[in-house]
């Protein structure tokens, strides 16, 4: 009988993995979802490899979706370069995160979310809060603002965020969602960079994040406005599959849950 439960539950794992309401599946470069609990790695469960080094003084708290990463201010992630996630005029792209700001507005002159350094380019501000604009989450890339019109004005309340970038060779366009709906599209030129990503701080070891960061991930995809509303819902390990060692699809729900 244990036998044959356990076949049920790979095939429903399977089905779920390959079932078209996961279009985006296979897209997925990066997913930073800081639920370790301890320790000074914060994992890649996309299965790339990409984990971050944690810098300062963790403290890991009940996320949106199962835990989530508390940075003090003087706390952030450091995620090496690699060529899994170079998505900048390579391909269209979206980086997504949950967060709430417990200082607004922002001390220095942004809170940031995700930001890039600079090798054989410039790394840009991915997703922020700007002090300056009444604390409207923002995004840098291309080196002009792209606005949400959405200002984080409430300490301590999540917000859904989505940078939805459509390559278009030397033009190219984003749009920033906040909690599912979209700000006014942008066109810009995006700037090469090879420099590796912070999440919780500006490039510059400044404009460190006060607050929360939960389910950070980076999908090689323009995902559209019912994919970002299934990503903010469901959250990352009820929407995207990964393949096990084995190279059989699971479920994001038995990774993050412990069981093999």
């Amino acid at each position: 009988m244990a036998k044959g439960l356990s076949v049920i539950i790979v095939g429903v794992c399977v089905l779920m993995a390959s079932h078209p309401a996961f279009p985006f599946k296979e897209n997925i470069v990066g997913a930073w979802l800081f639920d370790e609990g301890s320790g000074k790695a914060a994992k890649d469960y996309s299965g790339n490899g990409n984990d971050g080094e944690i810098k300062g003084n963790p403290q890991w708290v009940d996320g949106k979706f199962g835990k989530a990463l508390r940075f003090d201010g003087s706390t952030y992630v450091e995620i090496p370069f690699s060529e899994s996630l170079r998505v900048l005029n390579k391909t269209d792209f979206t980086l997504a995160a949950w967060f709430y700001s417990e200082k607004l507005p922002p001390p220095e002159w942004i809170e940031a979310v995700f930001q890039q350094g600079d090798k054989n380019g410039t790394g840009r501000t991915w997703l922020f809060i700007h002090r300056d604009s009444g604390g409207e989450i923002q995004s840098f890339l291309g080196g002009t603002t792209t606005s949400s019109g959405v200002k984080a004005e409430e300490e301590g309340r999540w917000y859904h965020a989505a940078v939805v970038v459509k390559e278009g060779g030397a033009q190219d366009e984003i749009t920033v969602y906040v909690n599912g709906e979209p700000g006014k599209p942008n066109v810009v030129s995006l700037e090469d960079s090879e420099g590796n990503y912070f999440i919780g701080a500006h490039k510059a070891i400044k404009g460190f994040f006060i607050g929360v960061i939960d389910e950070v991930v980076l999908i090689a995809k323009a995902m559209s406005g019912d994919e970002i509303k299934e990503l903010m819902n469901k959250g990352v390990m009820n929407v995207l599959a990964v393949k096990a060692r084995d190279k059989l699809p699971v479920c994001w729900a038995e990774i993050k849950s412990g069981i093999r």
